[in-house]
């Protein structure tokens, strides 16, 4: 009988291409300088296969790492979800907040919930099968490890100046897209045609925080409708300049109901953001699987 399963980080030389990717679909796939970084939770049949199908494709094998000890009660969720023994919290309740944490209840992810208006994020929490724990946004900050910030630009600027040092440490989850009304109906960027949001708030971060673009490359309708999608996930993009805060916000995305595909570090976040070439309102245009994501990257 195998021993459990356990986390594995493998290196192989070279960035490999979308066809080749396509060869290990029970791993996500990083890239690391010159070199492709694939994780998964893998038992040992499931590890020698992998390690037998990277020979089969004639791929240069450079590290094999055990990220977690194997474990007899380990599951995906609760890997993801305990790499750094961070607790979640998703500050925002509108649109996308809404949305993020009805797809962590469905994935059966525990989470606190906080915003300004604590009658509306009551009744968000009440349809999630006691997932959610509301609190307040100073609550929120203190206790949780992943911050998840589902607001508008300008409204986690001001969290930010706000709570300063009190985020250093924590993983900042960016879902925001810079656009505001253009009074015609539709939306413009409020920032440069060339700037980030991502690199902006990065930036405004105290030491010790590290920000993940994700959650944002979809609209709100888009996000609620294909999470879960069968027998191919849809993808959310994310960046992140942080390996280990990438890694946790990718298992996060998963239990969202959505593959997670990186695009690079936080100099790439402007690709995932509205109007983006990776964005639904960008050149992408609509939602891909994880080949397409792939191949579009």
């Amino acid at each position: 009988m195998d021993p459990a399963p356990a986390l594995y980080a493998i290196r192989i030389e070279g960035q490999l291409g979308a066809t080749l990717l396509a060869a290990f679909p029970a791993m996500t796939a990083r890239r690391d300088g010159a070199d492709t970084v694939l994780t998964g939770l893998l038992d040992r049949s499931a590890l020698f296969g992998l390690l037998a199908e990277i020979e089969a494709l004639s791929l240069d094998l450079l590290e094999i790492r055990q990220l977690t000890p194997p474990h007899e009660r380990t599951s995906r969720r609760v890997l993801e979800m305990s790499i750094s023994d961070s607790t979640v919290a998703i500050i925002g309740t509108g649109n996308i907040g809404g949305i993020l944490a009805a797809d962590f209840a469905a994935g059966g992810q525990d989470f606190l919930l906080a915003g300004r208006d604590q009658a509306a994020a009551e009744k968000v929490a009440s349809g999630l099968g006691g997932h959610a724990e509301v609190v307040s946004v100073d609550e929120a900050v203190d206790r949780a490890g992943v911050l998840v910030l589902a607001l508008w630009l300008d409204d986690f600027r001001q969290l930010i100046a706000r709570y300063g040092g009190r985020l250093a440490g924590k993983v900042i989850v960016d879902p925001s897209n810079p656009v505001g009304p253009d009074g015609a109906g539709g939306y413009k960027k409020v920032i440069g045609d060339s700037e980030s949001s991502g690199l902006i708030l990065a930036g405004l971060l105290p030491a010790g925080a590290r920000l993940v673009k994700a959650f944002g490359t979809l609209s709100a309708p888009t996000l609620s409708a294909a999470a879960r999608r069968e027998p191919e996930r849809a993808v959310l993009f994310y960046a992140a300049d942080d390996d280990a805060a990438g890694d946790l916000v990718a298992g996060l995305i998963r239990v969202g109901g959505y593959e997670p595909v990186r695009v690079g570090g936080l100099d790439q976040a402007i690709r995932i953001e509205m109007y983006g070439d990776l964005h639904e309102y960008g050149a992408l245009g609509r939602v891909v699987t994880r080949t397409e994501a792939l191949a579009a990257i």
